[in-house]
Order: structure tokens, then C-alpha cells, then sequence
């Protein structure tokens, strides 16, 4: 056996020792708790920000002088007076104690419990996630998923508030992407506006995951050979690593007996969950390593992989 095979079996065999929650580590546990507010401080997220003024040096006779530059403002964490980003004029932030209160009245309803709350990049984007009533999904529990709303908030001038959907399987701690859903809340002034748009966006969250247990229904059902896995680890994989991780986690990853598509599916979450190559330390990759399911590469390597799994002939 070649040394790279033995390791990418070796780094399957140990998926599951040693796995963190919530979110394998990312975040903290706000389960029970009935606001957004309330878990943002157990979260210890309750850090205000401001939106100060931008300045450059202009040199008026060889002398330096401070002059504001127009139209541009920092966001500005006030407890580290770290800048989390530049925005416009028009740009209203949205403090974290404020920005997800709409969503207390989907918990308030029994639709949803808070569960866990955490940031990225130094509170450049803070999320809460909220565990979706498992009496809405009965006839598919035997699926052994978890289904979540992810709310995200950011500060770098480059987004708003969002609703997005992911489902998590227990035995195995990974995260599935639903059909890339992602539901902007608008920055309305009326929180019952909000509160409105959010009971509609999870009506439409909803009915994406009870598609996704269809399909991944479907996929447990249908065979796979060793020839097709290789072509489905080729066409899903980016790099060397990742489409000989593939087959390897198709055998031997947690969950997986080497038969399926859905050991297929179960094969790419595994490794955008626990086994992608980001740089930093463990809190780093844990952090990219979310991020990167929720929105980033891991998520559009998802996406990849349901639509080649559901569309019929590999």
C-alpha cells in the first residue's frame, strides 16, 4: 500500500475521536435559552460596534495633516477597537444584541430552539443557529439528521442578514448544505415586517429540507461501483488530495459501507466538514472549516455533489 493511501485511511479510521460540539467546536451552547439577546451574552458576542469616520494624511507643504475622507466610515469593534470593515455612508449596522431579535418570535412559537452562537474572523460575521422542530420531519427521522437555521450578521460592509438551512448528521458530526437557500432579511424598521419575512422564509427552509430527506431517501437506494466513485471523486475533487480522500472516506469514513451514493454524499461531507486544507491553528480551521460549509467552498463542493448524485447516470 503506498504511504499516501495508508494515511487518507488512517485519517478516516479516526474520524469521530475526539469531536467537539457544538459545531465540532465553533461557538458556544445557547440551548434553552428563549432570545437572541440572551444567547449572544452567554456567547459572550454582546460586544457593541461603531461606525467612526475614515481618515488619510495629506502632505500640505511637506506637512502631514489629517484630513476625513468622504463618504467612508469604519465599523469599529468597540471592545478591541479592531476595524471589522469599511462601509458607505448609508451603511447601518446592526449591533449583535439587536440583529437576530426578529427570529424570538419563530422560537416563542415552538418552531425552533436556539442552539449555539459564534463568530468568524474576529466577529467580521457573528451566527446563531436554531434547531428546527424534529416534529415538522417524523416521517424521516430514521435519516438521523438535525435540521438548523443558520442566521449570520456581518460587519465588513458586504452583506446583510441572512437565513440559510443545514442539516447535521449525529453519528458523525457533518454538515450537509441544503440547496443553497439563502434568504436576505431585509433591514426593515418594523420588526413585525421582519418577523413576517422570517415566518415566510422558514416556510420556504422548511419545505428545502423535506426535499433534501427525499432525495437523499432516493440515494441510499442506488449502487455504486468503483469505477463510478473514482469518476465522482475526479469530478467533485479539486486537487490530488481531495479526489483520493474520496474513495478512501466511500469505504472507510464514519457511517460510509462503501455501497451507495449516499456513502458518496456522506464521503464529500466528511471531508468539507473535518479533512479540507485550511491554514491556522485548530480554532482557525475549525472556524474556516464551518464557514466554508455554510457559504464558501465546502458548500459549493456540496451543491456539486447532490446535483451529480440526484441527476441519474454517474
Amino acid at each position: 500500500m503506498r504511504q499516501t493511501e495508508h494515511l487518507l485511511i488512517e485519517s478516516a479510521s479516526r474520524l469521530g475521536v475526539g469531536f467537539k460540539t457544538p459545531w465540532n467546536g465553533v461557538g458556544k451552547s445557547v440551548e434553552g435559552l428563549s432570545t437572541a439577546a440572551e444567547a449572544m451574552r452567554k456567547a459572550k458576542l454582546d460586544w457593541r460596534v461603531a461606525k467612526d469616520p475614515t481618515y488619510f494624511i495629506q502632505k500640505t507643504d511637506g506637512k502631514p495633516k489629517l484630513e476625513e475622507v468622504p463618504g467612508r466610515f469604519a465599523i469599529v469593534r468597540q471592545d478591541t477597537q479592531e476595524c471589522l470593515g469599511s462601509v458607505g455612508a448609508v451603511y447601518t449596522a446592526f449591533q449583535n444584541s439587536e440583529a437576530f431579535k426578529f427570529f424570538d418570535a419563530i422560537v416563542g412559537e415552538g418552531r425552533a430552539i436556539y442552539d449555539s452562537a459564534g463568530t468568524f474572523q474576529g466577529g467580521r460575521k457573528v451566527w446563531i443557529s436554531a434547531k428546527l422542530n424534529p416534529e415538522d420531519f417524523r416521517p424521516n427521522r430514521s435519516l438521523g439528521l438535525g435540521h438548523f437555521i443558520v442566521l449570520t450578521n456581518t460587519f465588513d460592509g458586504k452583506g446583510c442578514i441572512k437565513m440559510l438551512s443545514l442539516a447535521r448528521q449525529f453519528f458523525c458530526m457533518n454538515q450537509i448544505t441544503g440547496k443553497s437557500v439563502r434568504i436576505s432579511i431585509p433591514h426593515f424598521p418594523n420588526l413585525r415586517e421582519k418577523v413576517e419575512a422570517a415566518r415566510e422564509a422558514l416556510g420556504i427552509v422548511t419545505k428545502e429540507m423535506r426535499d433534501l430527506e427525499e432525495c437523499l431517501k432516493e440515494i441510499r437506494e442506488i449502487k455504486m461501483s468503483d469505477a463510478q466513485v473514482k469518476d465522482f471523486a475526479y469530478m467533485i475533487g479539486e486537487t490530488d488530495y481531495e479526489r483520493n480522500l474520496i474513495p478512501t472516506l466511500f469505504r472507510e469514513g464514519i457511517g460510509c459501507e462503501g455501497k451507495t451514493r449516499m456513502d458518496a454524499l456522506n464521503a464529500v461531507t466528511q471531508m468539507t466538514t473535518h479533512h479540507m486544507r485550511v491554514r491556522g491553528d485548530e480554532t482557525v480551521r475549525a472556524e474556516k472549516l464551518l464557514n466554508g460549509v455554510i457559504e464558501g467552498r465546502g458548500a459549493k463542493m456540496q451543491q456539486r455533489a447532490m446535483a451529480f448524485l440526484t441527476g441519474g447516470d454517474l
